[in-house]
Protein backbone atom coordinates (compact mmCIF):
# COMPACT_ATOMS: atom_id res chain seq x y z
CA UNK A 1 0.00 0.00 0.00
CA UNK A 2 1.26 3.46 -0.91
CA UNK A 3 -0.42 6.72 0.02
CA UNK A 4 -0.31 8.85 -3.12
CA UNK A 5 -2.69 11.70 -2.30
CA UNK A 6 -4.48 13.63 0.42
CA UNK A 7 -7.02 16.42 0.28
CA UNK A 8 -9.65 18.14 2.36
CA UNK A 9 -13.08 18.32 0.75
CA UNK A 10 -14.90 20.12 3.56
CA UNK A 11 -13.75 22.50 6.28
CA UNK A 12 -16.29 23.67 8.87
CA UNK A 13 -15.33 25.78 11.88
CA UNK A 14 -17.66 27.57 14.24
CA UNK A 15 -17.26 29.43 17.52
CA UNK A 16 -20.62 29.33 19.23
CA UNK A 17 -19.93 31.36 22.34
CA UNK A 18 -17.39 32.80 24.75
CA UNK A 19 -14.99 30.58 26.63
CA UNK A 20 -16.09 30.33 30.26
CA UNK A 21 -14.75 28.01 32.89
CA UNK A 22 -13.37 24.59 32.11
CA UNK A 23 -13.29 23.59 28.42
CA UNK A 24 -13.36 19.97 27.30
CA UNK A 25 -12.00 19.22 23.82
CA UNK A 26 -12.80 15.90 22.19
CA UNK A 27 -11.04 14.87 18.97
CA UNK A 28 -12.30 12.05 16.78
CA UNK A 29 -11.38 10.63 13.40
CA UNK A 30 -13.47 8.17 11.43
CA UNK A 31 -13.48 6.42 8.07
CA UNK A 32 -16.64 7.33 6.13
CA UNK A 33 -16.17 5.25 3.03
CA UNK A 34 -13.92 3.33 0.67
CA UNK A 35 -14.34 3.40 -3.10
CA UNK A 36 -12.51 2.81 -6.35
CA UNK A 37 -10.54 5.98 -7.14
CA UNK A 38 -10.82 5.39 -10.88
CA UNK A 39 -7.12 5.31 -11.64
CA UNK A 40 -4.63 2.51 -12.07
CA UNK A 41 -0.94 2.04 -12.64
CA UNK A 42 -0.39 -0.79 -15.08
CA UNK A 43 -2.62 -3.84 -14.73
CA UNK A 44 -1.37 -4.88 -11.30
CA UNK A 45 -2.03 -1.58 -9.39
CA UNK A 46 -5.33 0.07 -8.57
CA UNK A 47 -6.29 3.30 -6.79
CA UNK A 48 -8.56 3.48 -3.73
CA UNK A 49 -10.22 6.55 -2.23
CA UNK A 50 -10.61 6.47 1.57
CA UNK A 51 -13.06 9.13 2.79
CA UNK A 52 -12.62 10.41 6.35
CA UNK A 53 -13.96 12.88 8.91
CA UNK A 54 -11.99 14.62 11.66
CA UNK A 55 -13.83 16.43 14.46
CA UNK A 56 -12.72 18.64 17.35
CA UNK A 57 -15.65 19.40 19.64
CA UNK A 58 -15.37 22.09 22.34
CA UNK A 59 -17.69 21.60 25.30
CA UNK A 60 -19.81 23.03 26.78
CA UNK A 61 -21.19 24.22 23.42
CA UNK A 62 -18.25 26.53 22.69
CA UNK A 63 -17.32 25.50 19.18
CA UNK A 64 -16.62 22.81 16.62
CA UNK A 65 -14.02 22.14 13.94
CA UNK A 66 -14.80 19.50 11.31
CA UNK A 67 -12.82 18.38 8.31
CA UNK A 68 -13.79 15.86 5.70
CA UNK A 69 -11.45 14.64 3.04
CA UNK A 70 -9.90 11.73 1.24
CA UNK A 71 -6.70 9.75 1.21
CA UNK A 72 -5.71 8.18 -2.11
CA UNK A 73 -3.97 4.80 -2.01
CA UNK A 74 -2.26 2.69 -4.62
CA UNK A 75 -2.66 -1.03 -3.99
CA UNK A 76 -2.22 -4.33 -5.79
CA UNK A 77 -5.33 -4.89 -7.96
CA UNK A 78 -6.34 -8.15 -6.23
CA UNK A 79 -5.84 -6.66 -2.77
CA UNK A 80 -7.80 -3.54 -3.74
CA UNK A 81 -10.72 -5.70 -4.92
CA UNK A 82 -10.77 -7.60 -1.62
CA UNK A 83 -10.64 -4.32 0.35
CA UNK A 84 -13.61 -2.93 -1.60
CA UNK A 85 -15.53 -6.19 -1.09
CA UNK A 86 -14.80 -6.24 2.65
CA UNK A 87 -15.85 -2.60 3.03
CA UNK A 88 -19.14 -3.28 1.22
CA UNK A 89 -19.93 -6.21 3.56
CA UNK A 90 -18.44 -5.19 6.93
CA UNK A 91 -17.63 -1.47 6.71
CA UNK A 92 -14.09 -2.37 7.88
CA UNK A 93 -10.55 -2.11 6.54
CA UNK A 94 -7.77 -4.67 7.02
CA UNK A 95 -6.02 -4.03 10.35
CA UNK A 96 -2.60 -3.42 8.78
CA UNK A 97 -4.03 -0.52 6.70
CA UNK A 98 -5.78 1.36 9.49
CA UNK A 99 -2.75 2.81 11.33
CA UNK A 100 -0.96 4.33 8.30
CA UNK A 101 -4.20 5.86 6.98
CA UNK A 102 -5.29 7.30 10.34
CA UNK A 103 -1.78 8.60 11.06
CA UNK A 104 -1.79 10.46 7.73
CA UNK A 105 -5.22 11.92 8.52
CA UNK A 106 -4.14 12.92 12.05
CA UNK A 107 -0.86 14.46 10.86
CA UNK A 108 -2.59 16.73 8.38
CA UNK A 109 -5.81 17.39 10.31
CA UNK A 110 -4.19 18.24 13.66
CA UNK A 111 -2.03 20.91 12.03
CA UNK A 112 -5.00 22.38 10.16
CA UNK A 113 -7.15 22.27 13.34
CA UNK A 114 -4.42 24.09 15.27
CA UNK A 115 -4.36 26.93 12.72
CA UNK A 116 -8.17 27.05 12.49
CA UNK A 117 -8.58 27.16 16.29
CA UNK A 118 -6.12 30.06 16.48
CA UNK A 119 -8.13 32.01 13.89
CA UNK A 120 -11.32 31.53 15.92
CA UNK A 121 -9.63 32.25 19.28
CA UNK A 122 -10.40 28.74 20.48
CA UNK A 123 -8.00 26.75 22.67
CA UNK A 124 -5.59 24.45 20.86
CA UNK A 125 -7.28 21.12 20.06
CA UNK A 126 -4.01 19.27 20.75
CA UNK A 127 -1.72 19.43 23.76
CA UNK A 128 1.30 21.55 22.93
CA UNK A 129 4.61 21.21 24.78
CA UNK A 130 5.17 23.71 27.60
CA UNK A 131 8.34 25.00 29.22
CA UNK A 132 8.40 24.73 33.00
CA UNK A 133 11.08 26.15 35.27
CA UNK A 134 12.25 24.60 38.50
CA UNK A 135 10.88 26.31 41.58
CA UNK A 136 12.91 29.38 42.47
CA UNK A 137 14.68 29.69 39.11
CA UNK A 138 14.07 32.78 36.97
CA UNK A 139 15.71 34.13 33.87
CA UNK A 140 17.51 36.85 35.88
CA UNK A 141 19.07 34.32 38.23
CA UNK A 142 20.32 32.28 35.28
CA UNK A 143 21.93 35.39 33.73
CA UNK A 144 23.63 36.33 37.02
CA UNK A 145 24.85 32.78 37.53
CA UNK A 146 26.30 32.70 34.01
CA UNK A 147 27.97 36.11 34.47
CA UNK A 148 29.67 35.00 37.73
CA UNK A 149 30.93 31.81 36.10
CA UNK A 150 32.31 33.84 33.19
CA UNK A 151 34.24 36.15 35.55
CA UNK A 152 35.72 33.17 37.36
CA UNK A 153 36.87 31.63 34.11
CA UNK A 154 38.39 34.93 32.95
CA UNK A 155 40.63 35.22 36.05
CA UNK A 156 42.26 31.83 35.56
Amino acid sequence: MAIVGFSFTKILAEKRGPIKGRVSIKNNVSILGVEDAGFSMAKEKKGLRIKFAFDSTYEPEIGVIRFEGEVLLLEEAKVAASILERWAKEKALPAQMVAPILNQVLDRSNIQALVTARELNLPSPIQLPRVTLKKGVTGKEEKKKGAKEGKKEGKK
